[in-house]
């Protein structure tokens, strides 16, 4: 490099080098564009042949100068009119929000408790008694002390004494099977089903407080109190603790004159066994009113179970012969079985009835509450369990006989399904199925015939 490039400025060194490329193109730009080239060049940019392009802008011309057309033309003064409005009107105004009181927690947390409740109530009122549930409960086998509460009473009984509110006027006297063994036969026996319905009954749910509602609502104004006695027949006494509103049945502090007539409520907290007694009304004297008929007692019974909250409407009456037959009773005896399938061995409900349809006594057990199916084994099993005396034989006829007979022969008449009261060790009440065998039988130095039966669990052991 000389000494004169080496001083150059290098802006004009670099026009220098770019002059001589700058005007060949300038040439080129003056050329005009070799027709050839320029139609490869418009094919490859357009994707397609000259001739069709020129197709195209043939068409396309009249559309583009219509718009041109359009776009030069005033728009319609109505419809500007109507567009300015829209664009200028001012906006809507929104309403005022509803400003709601403030609740304070404590309010809001009690109301809410409150909406729970009253749910729960609905839906325990709507669900129907003796409902199926899902729950898997399993009822108890009775035993032989269970089975044979109603069986015939073969001794006498003794009765009297002072009349306590937990202690019933209503007899239960216990049943006695036949002492000795009967030689059963029987023909062809009906086949039965493989499962049968079981009912559980409600708990003793009776605080002081639900106990003085139902005495005030029999006329009872006393004191609600509790006192421990023996809770008795169908089943084997034991002590427990009563519930009882009690007024009148004892004489004035300092006085012996007798007390008013005794009115009183009594439930039990193990079983919820209800007592009621009304002694103003003399079941032992010839009333001066005439006793109502079956029909009307029945009536006048089911309204009062009805008022204490029983289903009384429900509740299908029944006979008991060795309850009723009592002539020193001037009141209309009425027994009901309970809302149930098929008849129970005893009573759910035994009311005295009075002039007027007055009730002066009642014994009450708890309603059902649940209800499901259970296997039993068949007729035929239960019939062979029956003669190889695993379960004891009831024999009508053997009350006052000064020597019972110690043996027999039976023959089988018919079988068909009930249910035995009974309850577990706690108190828990249940109506179990069980196959009553009937027939008649002939017994050993006894003349005549006579009429024997028997119960038989039908759940499987």
């Amino acid at each position: 490099m000389s000494e004169e490039q080496g001083g150059q400025d290098p802006l004009d060194r670099e026009l220098a080098e770019l002059g001589p490329v700058m005007l060949q193109q300038e040439r080129l730009e003056a050329e005009p564009l070799d027709p050839a080239f320029a139609g490869a060049l418009r094919g490859r940019l357009t994707g397609a042949r000259g001739d069709v392009l020129e197709a195209e802008l043939v068409d396309l011309g009249p559309l583009m100068l219509w718009q041109e057309t359009l776009v030069e033309r005033a728009p319609d003064p109505g419809f500007v009119a109507d567009l300015r409005a829209r664009l200028t009107a001012p906006p809507p105004v929104a309403a005022p929000r509803r400003r709601w009181p403030r609740i304070p927690l404590r309010v809001a947390l009690a109301a809410a408790a409150l909406v729970a409740v009253v749910a729960a109530l609905v839906l325990l009122i709507r669900l129907p008694r003796g409902s199926q549930t899902s729950t898997a409960w399993i009822p108890p086998t009775p035993n032989a002390n269970f089975l044979t509460k109603s069986y015939p009473l073969i001794a006498g009984l003794g009765g009297g004494g002072f009349v306590q509110p937990a202690v019933s006027r209503i007899d239960y006297p216990p049943g006695s099977p036949f002492p000795g063994r009967l030689q059963l036969s029987a023909g062809s026996l009906p086949r039965g089903a493989s499962r049968l319905r079981a009912f559980r009954l409600a708990r003793s749910t009776f605080d002081d407080r639900r106990a003085g509602g139902l005495a005030r609502r029999l006329g009872i104004q006393a004191a609600v109190s509790r006192v421990r006695a023996y809770e008795g027949p169908p089943f084997p006494p034991r002590m427990t603790t009563w519930v009882v509103v009690a007024q009148g049945g004892a004489p004035a502090p300092g006085s012996h004159r007798p007390g008013p007539p005794l009115r009183s409520l009594a439930i039990s907290t193990a079983t919820g066994q209800l007592i009621y007694h009304d002694l103003s009304y003399d079941v032992s004297r010839r009333p001066a009113q005439r006793l109502p008929d079956g029909p009307h007692a029945a009536a006048a019974a089911r309204q009062w179970l009805s008022g204490l909250g029983w289903p009384g409407a429900a509740m299908p009456q029944m006979h008991v012969p060795r309850l009723e037959n009592n002539p020193g009773l001037h009141v209309v005896v009425v027994d009901f079985g309970w809302a149930a399938d098929g008849a129970s061995d005893v009573p759910g409900a035994t009311l005295w009835v009075a002039p007027g349809g007055r009730i002066v006594e009642a014994l009450l057990w708890p309603p059902v509450v649940q209800s499901r199916r259970i296997a039993v084994r068949s007729i035929a099993a239960a019939w062979r369990a029956l003669r190889a005396g695993q379960v004891p034989t009831g024999v009508w006829g053997l009350t006052g006989m000064a020597h019972l007979p110690n043996g027999g022969t039976g023959t089988f008449q018919r079988v068909y399904v009930m249910h035995v009261f009974t309850q577990r060790s706690k108190g828990r009440l249940y109506l179990v199925p069980v196959y009553r065998f009937e027939g008649t039988a002939r017994l050993q130095g006894a003349r005549g015939v006579f009429s024997w039966f028997a119960l038989v669990p039908a759940a499987r052991s």
